[in-house]
């Protein structure tokens, strides 16, 4: 199976998760998030180590807009803020009331 780009949208613990699994599986994870940065409140999580995935692109400060399908399985992704770009999967971890799966 030929590496897949997935974008997540959501920095919560399932996003971030999922990134490093898919990139240690060779895929090329794509995370957004709509604040401006890492939140610094919150439940106590420590990562550290192999734990943090220098190979997964991380966009803040940005939310998809809209999603189209282009009938060859990849998705069009328009961003509220960056430049519009195809991927292979889309993941709603964006919690329970997520824009991605409205």
């Amino acid at each position: 199976m030929a590496p897949a780009t997935v974008l997540i949208s959501g920095f919560g613990i399932a996003g971030p998760a999922l990134a490093y699994w898919l990139a240690r599986r060779g895929h090329r994870p794509v995370l957004v998030e709509r604040t401006d940065g890492l939140r610094t409140g919150g439940h106590a999580v420590d990562i550290r180590g192999t734990a943090i995935c220098d190979d997964v692109e991380v966009v803040f400060d940005d939310s998809v807009r809209t999603l189209v399908s282009d009938g060859d399985g990849r998705v069009g992704v328009e961003f509220e803020r960056g430049a519009s770009r195809e991927v292979d999967l889309v993941v709603g971890a964006d919690g329970q009331h997520s824009s991605i799966r409205e």
